[in-house]
């Protein structure tokens, strides 16, 4: 389950039962606060707006009311995705959303974390969503104005290792990328030993700490300033 900066007065919402995720998902505008209308009545405080044909795996924000979204299928037990994985384009209307296909992702095992870099929401190139492909060990990069894919981070401690077929290679410790992409561990603390982080994120109002999501029901705060090489 995917959720948007709690900044927004809406959220959307990507769910997934399915052991091979082969059934069709929703993408789902939720509001916590429902609206008011002229005839006094309360709107639907959840709805769907658009059907996918499969899995969502991530979603992230690349212009106001624009989002990308990866959707695909993965078998969990050959670890092998069933058709290609695809990068989409939403943009949020009124009654619904507007969906278009952006890119097809080459190889992909399981592209299961994205988001959009900086810079690129303050240039003429175009928002440039990073897609991390975690059975490939490697990251995308693909320009959704313009389709481009480019493998942007190739690391050998990205790579799988003994614990899981997704996770690093890094030695229980966090990967630290640079703005030049380049790729370092950094230590955590010896009590997560044995613990996959699956997703991080930051609170808009504090960069400098990191939420890293554990295993075991575990979230641990992590300072940026600590990641030294």
């Amino acid at each position: 389950m995917t959720f948007l900066s709690s900044t927004k007065t809406s959220r959307l919402v990507t769910t997934s039962f399915s052991f091979f995720l082969p059934f069709a998902i929703s993408l789902i505008l939720f509001s916590p606060v429902s609206a008011s209308l002229s005839n006094g009545r309360q709107s639907e405080a959840v709805r769907t707006v658009h059907q996918f044909p499969s899995h969502l795996e991530n979603i992230a924000e690349i212009a106001e009311g624009v989002f990308a979204v990866v959707n695909g299928i993965l078998n969990l037990e050959t670890f092998k995705p069933i058709g290609n994985f695809t990068v989409w384009h939403v943009e949020m209307m009124a009654h619904g959303a507007t969906v278009n296909d952006i890119a097809r992702l080459p190889d992909a095992g399981l592209p299961n974390g994205l988001t959009v870099t900086v810079t690129s929401l303050v240039t003429t190139a175009g928002p440039i969503v990073l897609v991390a492909n975690s059975f490939a060990g490697c990251v995308w990069k693909v320009n959704t104005e313009t389709a481009a894919i480019t493998k942007s981070i190739d690391d050998q401690s990205m790579k799988a290792g003994d614990m899981s077929p997704i996770a690093t290679n890094s030695d229980n410790a966090l990967v630290k990328v640079s703005h030049g992409s380049e790729v370092a561990a950094v230590s955590v603390d010896s009590q997560l030993m044995g613990l996959i982080a699956a997703h991080f994120g930051r609170t808009e109002d504090n960069y400098r700490t990191l939420y890293v999501a554990a295993n075991q029901e575990r979230v641990v705060a992590v300072q940026v300033d600590s990641l030294s090489r």
